[in-house]
């Protein structure tokens, strides 16, 4: 019989912990991560991971306080599913996360990129109006969005890297 996993993330400041159905290898990922995790505090990083439902998730580890990593047995596969919702962001102190949306996979698949891997202090976001919006890494408690749009952004800076 197969397992489902879930991992929830009690978050610094929120009353309800956040919570995803998860595959096997994303929740070994972040044990292995939070196993072996040193450094400055004062740093912003990023677990970046997909969700069953079709979510793109990516959390900043400064900001949660504790992490179940939960299992119980499934009786057939729950990612049928396909999350098709704006994009949110939550930052430190706020109670309601923004939700844009855009036009660009590619801008998101780099929001994400940029995120998880640290390399910009003020990764930027183009909205569908062909607005930016900067966020301060250090203030993201997380993002969602549409795992479809982060793949076709992923896709599509694989094929500019070719050419």
């Amino acid at each position: 019989m197969a397992k489902r996993y879930q991992l929830v993330f009690v978050v610094h400041g929120h009353e309800d912990p956040l919570a995803f159905e998860v595959r096997e290898r994303d929740s070994l990922r972040l044990g292995s991560i939070l196993d072996t995790a040193e450094g400055d505090e004062g740093e912003a990083k990023f677990f970046h991971f997909d969700s069953i439902d079709g979510g793109s998730v990516a959390i900043n580890l400064g900001e949660v306080q504790a992490v179940r990593f939960l299992w119980d047995a499934a009786a057939a596969p729950s990612d049928l599913s396909m999350y098709d919702g704006p994009v949110r962001v939550l930052l430190r102190g706020r109670s309601t996360p923004l939700e844009l949306s855009t036009e660009s996979p590619a801008q998101l698949f780099d929001l994400y990129f940029n995120l998880e891997l640290g390399s910009e202090l003020w990764p930027k976001f183009e909205d569908e109006d062909g607005e930016v919006i900067q966020f301060n890494a250090k203030q993201v408690v997380w993002i969602t969005a549409p795992m479809h749009l982060v793949d076709e952004g992923r896709r599509a800076g694989q094929e500019e890297d070719r050419s």
